[in-house]
């Protein structure tokens, strides 16, 4: 198989499986469909099994969404998918919002923001109230960890979000970190959680107030 045919098939395979592509994570697959005729490619592609591409809203990322509710089952998959979202909304926005604390920046994390944190760590141990809850994130469901210093848990967050595709690692000792496009897919999804509040979703309790 050739290289242009492994990138088409890994743009393919990580669009089906709901990832977000952008420039940080996916560098090969991003500069692929920067390409008009590739974008094309792989737009009719998907066209045949009911999906389509997307950019965000800051045409920072790209992503599968499909042509169609018509059918039960692409209609479960969407409420699912925002239920997800809307069930990990509490400790990402209390994350982003630490962040912004410790940072001393009213700009939320966008796509190809560098967390470096050496610098966070600091911030964090300088003041009480962050480390309190950082402490307080790593109980939550989406960040849950058992380490029981400062240090431990900023890097058993961080990890997390990397796995959960928030975040990038560079480097083998994972120095710092570059946010991903999905924070940019996340945004558009709440901004538009927030317009249609009648979503047929069933949010967690610890949800409830945030909706």
């Amino acid at each position: 198989m050739s290289e242009v045919n492994n990138i088409f098939a890994s743009v393919v395979e990580h669009l089906l499986q709901g990832q977000v592509i952008c420039e940080y994570a996916y560098e090969s697959e991003y500069q692929y469909l920067d390409d008009e005729a590739n974008w094309r490619e792989v737009d009719v592609y998907l066209r045949r099994v009911d999906r389509m591409l997307k950019r965000t809203l800051d045409g920072t990322a790209v992503f599968a969404a499909y042509t169609t509710l018509e059918f039960s089952l692409y209609r479960s998959d969407v409420r699912r998918g925002f239920a997800e979202t809307i069930n990990g909304l509490e400790p990402l926005v209390r994350w982003l919002h630490m962040v912004s604390s410790a940072s001393r920046s009213d700009r939320p994390v966008t796509a190809g923001d560098v967390v470096r944190p050496s610098r966070l760590l600091e911030s964090i141990e300088n003041a009480p109230v962050l480390c309190e809850e950082l402490d307080r994130l790593s109980k939550t469901k989406l960040l849950s960890n058992n380490q029981s210093t400062p240090r431990g848990q900023l890097d058993a967050i961080l990890k997390r979000l990397a796995d959960n595709g928030y975040l990038v690692a560079k480097g083998p000792r994972a120095m710092q970190y570059l946010a991903t496009g999905k924070w940019s897919r996340l945004y558009d999804v709440m901004d538009f959680i927030s317009t249609h509040e009648q979503l047929d979703v069933e949010p967690e309790p610890e949800q409830e107030a945030l909706l």
